[in-house]
């Protein structure tokens, strides 16, 4: 995995898969920690606030597995779920998270 150039199609499987599960337990930890009604709306409205929109699911790209990325994305959702959030203001936050994590901006 640390060599240069293109993966085998195996590893590329394995980090998938690996990055699916992260994504996954981040997801059943904020539900279960969250005892909101909407929380998988607001976790899923998140991830697409602060990853990037690209033609393939990006919770199987490895790029996005680490820490940083899961709490920016709770960090959004957190938001979205507060009581009288401005919109504006989780969509500002999520251009700043989104800036700090080195991804481009869409705005």
């Amino acid at each position: 995995m640390v060599r240069p150039g293109p993966w085998a199609p195996e590893l590329d499987a394995v980090a998938a898969t690996v990055a699916r599960r992260l994504w996954r337990a981040a997801s059943e930890d904020f539900a279960n920690a969250v005892p909101a009604p909407n929380a998988a709306w607001a976790w899923d409205t998140a991830i697409g606030l602060v990853l990037s929109l690209e033609e393939y699911p990006v919770l199987a790209d490895s790029r996005y597995e680490a820490e940083e990325y899961r709490a920016a994305v709770r960090r959004i959702a957190h938001e979205l779920l507060r009581e009288g959030a401005d919109p504006r203001a989780v969509v500002r936050l999520a251009a700043r998270l989104r800036q700090d994590l080195g991804l481009a901006s869409r705005y």
